[in-house]
């Protein structure tokens, strides 16, 4: 099996936490024998799956591509904002006709499964985005 993982493009000049969790999590499926593969903008073939670690609307093309394809796509969540007013501030946007919480929002909704890292986390997804009960 060959999996595709998407990262941030700018990710990995400040390597943080996504970066973190996405190079510890394809070791691990490495050691199981899955192929994993990082999207880079040289990349000219899919994988069976893939995976897209943070809310960011650049995974909107190639989310699209997969449906398109019959790939199915998994999502790191990686998404916590404190506190509770701020939450309604993403609550609002996600819910607005346009700009990047939107199209996160809709990312998510047509996604194989969401992967929060925290029951917290997964409890301010399904808040903010209203996306997330299918998929546990």
């Amino acid at each position: 099996m060959r999996v595709t993982f998407a990262c941030p493009l700018h990710g990995y000049l400040y390597y943080g936490g996504a970066q973190v969790q996405a190079d510890k999590t394809a070791e691990e499926l490495a050691n199981l024998g899955v192929e994993v593969e990082f999207l880079t903008p040289r990349t000219s073939t899919l994988g069976d799956l893939v995976h897209c670690f943070g809310p960011y609307s650049q995974y909107d093309l190639v989310m699209k591509m997969c449906q398109s394809r019959g790939i199915p796509v998994v999502c790191s969540t990686i998404f916590y904002s404190e506190p509770k007013t701020r939450q309604f501030l993403y609550w609002l946007r996600a819910r607005s006709p346009w700009g990047t919480y939107k199209t996160v929002r809709r990312m998510w909704q047509h996604s194989s499964l969401l992967l929060p890292n925290t029951e917290a986390e997964a409890e301010q997804v399904r808040f903010v985005y209203g996306v997330g009960e299918k998929q546990r």
